[in-house]
């Protein structure tokens, strides 16, 4: 099966950005071509998400054996064209550069173009996104479709090629702003007019209903910067918007799309106004998480199942299709209001899995990074196993610890609450119940700063933080002996000996990376009760 996952404009940047941690963490674990649609490609949301990427790539390239690790670093991703990982919709005027506006598109003198659209539409800058104007939008990710180019034509022809191998091709976007509402149905249309094999070729898609909110400047604040309203989409548009976009699907053709994931929540987070460019960085928010697993259930379910359009609810203390709230379901009124694994779609497997993840992240940064550096560390046994002769090992392992600090933060910006206008930041939101984020904070703080303890007895007593919170659900409770004892293998002969026979034949990147993996789900299981 071909696999396809495109992402597109704000929101659909910060679900590449969970896509890339939850394949990490073994949640998502599939192989597929992915790319980014973006007509503001400085956007702050797509430069974060790309190097969450690339420090992803960093760590594959040292990966060699993926039955070793089982689902951890397992997926690969590759883009449809080599390098391009992001995709600039704008209709092209030459080889080196593209239209800016739709007049500039259209002519200065199309009649239609000016009964059709106001005058704003017509001249404003398309650099920085379509500024929630989808009818903009659609114009230009059309263009590109239509005249073939990359990486629409390579696409097409790839998946003409092979007219009997099944293609799956999942979108991710917001259904009320201006690129995501725009570009998703467009490419989904245009698309699947030039496919030979119809029937073995399936688009899905999640649609992410409007999850934050913001207060757009006064005109008279905005002159300072040249800017005015104009220049920002209307919070106070996104629900009839989203209204009037759902519409449009239940009207359209049923062959087009297969199935439709519909992701929200009752309460948009507030957060400050972006203009657009680099200083767009919307904090991460759950819901992208779940609109990321919803395409690995488009990805597993059987091929009879996707025989016509069906529409799925994920949101807030909702199954998949159903509408019962959390505190129904689950009858307990201490979690009416809280964000907890069990609302979601196999919720607690997902948990469970990136708290695997942070623990591994936890326990690098906490104990192996700075054992590796300790004259202790060194006169062992473990060091030539595990550093060799290899001068690089140092630098690839940094790769490494970059990528874990790059997860855990992303895991604090879940359990951000709203953006708080006195003290220019964000409050945590104590109604998120996933992880303790008060635990991580404390570590990436101590880590940033240089202050981590190298004695293995300090590291040991800190691995005990409480990583996942569930109101009680799940319960945390610290042994001093298995597994962490696991974590200090080195001192061990006999689990030296045993650890050594399970890595033969792995490097020593990749063994170090299945001691962390393994002592992690040890500890997991031993420590965390369901």
């Amino acid at each position: 099966m071909n696999r396809f996952v495109v992402t597109i404009g704000g929101t659909g940047a910060k679900c590449f950005e969970a896509l890339v941690f939850l394949s990490a963490a073994g949640a998502f674990n599939q192989d597929v071509t992915l790319f980014h649609i973006d007509p503001d490609k400085n956007n702050g949301n797509w430069i974060k998400a790309y190097s969450a990427l690339l420090s992803f790539q960093e760590i594959k390239k040292q990966i060699s054996r993926r039955d070793i690790l089982g689902r951890v670093f397992n997926s690969s991703f590759q883009p449809p064209v080599e390098g391009m990982w992001v995709h600039n919709p704008y209709p092209r005027k030459t080889d080196t550069e593209n239209y800016t506006s739709l007049r500039e598109y259209c002519g200065n003198d199309d009649e239609l173009l000016q009964l059709l659209f106001a005058e704003k539409a017509r001249n404003d800058d398309w650099e920085i996104g379509f500024k929630g104007r989808a009818s903009v939008g659609s114009i230009a990710a059309a263009a590109c479709i239509k005249e073939g180019l990359d990486p629409w034509d390579t696409i097409i022809k790839r998946i003409n090629s092979d007219a009997t191998e099944e293609t799956r091709f999942f979108l991710l976007g917001s259904i009320f702003g201006g690129s995501g509402a725009s570009i998703f149905p467009t490419v989904a249309k245009l698309l699947s007019k030039r496919i030979v094999n119809a029937e073995k070729f399936v688009i899905g898609g999640s649609l992410l209903f409007p999850y934050f909110r913001f207060e757009v400047p006064t005109e008279e604040s905005l002159k300072a910067i040249d800017r005015t309203s104009e220049d920002f989409a209307k919070p106070g548009d996104f629900l009839p918007k989203a209204k009037q976009h759902l519409e449009y699907y239940q009207k359209s053709p049923q062959g087009l799309f297969r199935r439709i994931y519909i992701v929200g929540c009752d309460q948009p987070r507030f957060i400050p106004p972006f203009y657009g460019g680099k200083e767009q960085m919307n904090p991460s928010h759950y819901l992208e998480m779940v609109a990321v697993m919803a395409g690995k259930d488009f990805f597993t379910v059987a091929s009879p199942e996707l025989k016509k359009l069906k529409y799925m609810h994920l949101c807030e203390g909702m199954e998949v299709g159903a509408g019962n709230s959390a505190k129904q379901r689950e009858g307990d009124e201490k979690i009416k209001d809280a964000v907890i694994w069990k609302i979601f779609p196999e919720g607690e497997a997902i948990g469970e899995k990136l708290l695997v993840f942070a623990t591994m992240a936890y326990s690098f940064l906490e104990f192996w990074n700075p054992l590796l550096d300790s004259e202790e560390f060194k006169r062992t046994m473990w060091f030539k196993e595990l550093i060799g002769d290899d001068p690089q090992f140092r630098e690839k392992i940094a790769a490494l610890g970059d990528f874990f600090e790059k997860y855990l933060n992303w895991l604090l910006e879940i359990h951000y609450g709203n953006y708080n206008t006195i003290s220019g930041g964000y409050d945590f939101d104590s109604n998120m119940q996933l992880f303790d984020a008060a635990s991580i904070k404390k570590l990436l703080g101590e880590v940033n700063a240089g202050g981590v303890a190298h004695d293995a007895a300090t590291q040991l007593n800190r691995l005990k933080y409480n990583l996942m919170k569930n109101d009680g659900n799940l319960s945390y409770t610290p042994r001093l002996n298995a597994p962490y004892d696991g974590l200090f293998l080195w001192k061990n002969k006999d689990e030296y000996e045993k650890i050594k026979k399970v890595n033969r034949g792995l490097s020593q990147f990749e063994s170090l990376l299945n001691i962390i993996k393994t002592t992690s789900e040890s500890l997991v299981k031993e420590n965390y009760r369901y």
